[in-house]
């Protein structure tokens, strides 16, 4: 659906602190699911003075190290990532750093239950099973590349589309050590358990195609960038001409939002497979739908240029209800029934599902974070004074000169005020409590699962590099320095 991760399989993922976070969400209507969480975080710092790549397994840091800088980065749930650095492949969990294939890896995939690994070198396709510690290389004939590779959510069932010395795209299964011929012009974004269900891209008119048990149907054509599916693949979303569609095992392509590229706020656990021409990427869920979604858009004025975004829901038979058109800010509680937004510096509460029951909390609000139950609010006025707020509550001002804010996961609210060049004070406010400072001197707070990082005004250490120490913390009321001299090697890439 999207066009920016596409260059290599194993995706570069920024780790970055968005100035609006947007929780992921479950199913707010008809037959609600529970949507896999992603409890856990693997973060990796480029250490500069040791020249190597350091990763925390939530607040761990992990002994074992990899030289030099990680070029790649892929994970499904937090648990467990693979990563590529000097063209080698290394699997990361919390026990070690483990060494896959030494180099010359082009793309990579991780099952969804991240049992195996699929690869590729050159004209090798190789498959590693984490559960039997077994490395199965597999060396094709006739062919100048493998450009695409998926594997099944149990990591059983592989494809790959090979591309023959005359230019032809041949699309492969791999299951229990045999290959067998599926299609020709055929470039691979998923496959199920067994290979009963394949979604592929003909390359010639970059045309969507779903296959069941051999059978092939035609959903859309001139399809561009990312594809995403729900974890059966009877469902899939992606873009034709800037506009998302929708396809139900191969159906004829329907827009979604008329004229719009939209997201799903929805998949939090994802698998991404494909390769550089087109990517699909399977996400943990039964349904894409029953959840918000957004568009963006870019508005000018005398000011400058600021992102806003469009937000629907749709439900699981399509239909789209409009909830707010041009918000700056907008997050989705933890149970998926709570949206919170900004129009036009106003902060409103609704039902994520029904605009009518939209209540105004706040004017002049700049930016703000809502708790995961969607009855609190932390918000940054327009003359930076931080303030909490809850519906039918008078608002309380915790802070002045506030710049940033961010919530942990345990419901507090970690800010940072009078922020200058040597960094600003990280404070720490929940509710009606009293405020408190918990460090200076600091740059940046930041939440994932299992872990509070915190990191200190960037200096210039011996080498003439910008670095910044990083500390850590469970709950974000005490950190402790973890990693001194670092960077995130994202911010180069």
């Amino acid at each position: 659906m999207k066009k920016g991760r596409l260059w290599i399989i194993i995706a570069a993922i920024a780790l970055v602190v968005a100035a609006i976070a947007v929780a992921v969400i479950v199913d707010v209507s008809g037959n609600r699911e529970t949507v896999k969480r992603c409890e856990h975080s693997i973060t990796y710092f480029y250490e500069d003075a040791a020249g190597s790549t350091r990763f925390f397994c939530d607040g761990k840091l992990l002994e074992h190290q990899i030289a030099g800088a990680v070029d790649s980065f892929l994970s499904c749930d937090g648990t467990v990532c693979i990563v590529r650095a000097a063209t080698g492949l290394y699997r990361v969990d919390e026990n070690e750093v483990l060494l896959i294939y030494p180099a010359g890896v082009e793309r990579a995939a991780l099952s969804l239950d991240n049992s195996v690994i699929v690869f590729t070198t050159a004209t090798m396709l190789h498959v590693y099973d984490h559960t039997t510690g077994e490395l199965t290389d597999l060396s094709l004939e006739d062919l100048t590349g493998i450009p695409s590779i998926a594997v099944s959510n149990d990591g059983k069932a592989v494809a790959y589309t090979k591309k023959t010395k005359d230019g032809v795209y041949e699309l492969y299964s791999y299951i229990n050590n045999e290959s067998r011929k599926l299609k020709d012009g055929a470039y691979v974004l998923a496959v199920s358990e067994n290979a009963k269900r394949v979604w592929y891209m003909d390359p010639s008119d970059s045309s969507l195609w779903f296959m069941q048990n051999g059978h092939s149907k035609k959903a859309a054509e001139n399809v561009s960038g990312l594809v995403e599916f729900n974890r059966d693949l009877s469902e899939a979303v992606f873009d034709v001409s800037g506009e998302t569609r929708f396809s139900r095992k191969g159906s004829k392509a329907a827009a979604l939002v008329e004229g719009a590229s939209v997201y799903t706020t929805k998949p939090e656990c994802a698998s991404t497979q494909g390769g550089a021409e087109a990517a699909g990427s399977v996400a943990d869920c039964s349904t894409l739908f029953n959840c918000v979604f957004y568009s963006t858009l870019t508005s000018s004025d005398s000011s400058g240029s600021e992102k806003a975004y469009n937000l629907y829901y749709i439900n699981k038979l399509h239909h789209v209800k409009t909830l707010a058109k041009g918000s700056t800010g907008f997050s989705i509680s933890s149970d998926g029934k709570t949206l919170g937004l900004l129009i036009d510096n106003d902060l409103y509460k609704m039902d994520s599902d029904e605009p009518a029951t939209a209540v105004k909390l706040a004017d002049k609000t700049y930016s703000f974070r809502m708790t995961r139950d969607g009855k609190g609010f932390y918000a940054i006025g327009t003359g930076l004074g931080l303030y909490y707020i809850e519906q039918g509550v008078n608002a309380i001002q915790l802070a002045s000169n506030t710049t940033y804010c961010v919530l942990t996961l345990g419901g507090s609210c970690l800010f940072i005020s009078d922020y200058g060049s040597d960094g600003g004070a990280l404070g720490i406010a929940k509710g009606h409590m009293p405020v408190s400072t918990v460090m200076e001197g600091v740059s940046m707070a930041e939440v994932k699962p299992g872990v509070v990082f915190c990191y200190s005004s960037v200096y210039e250490n011996e080498y003439g590099s910008s670095v910044y120490d990083v500390y850590t913390s469970a709950d974000g009321n005490e950190f402790t320095l973890a990693l001194k001299g670092a960077k995130r090697q994202t911010d180069d890439n």
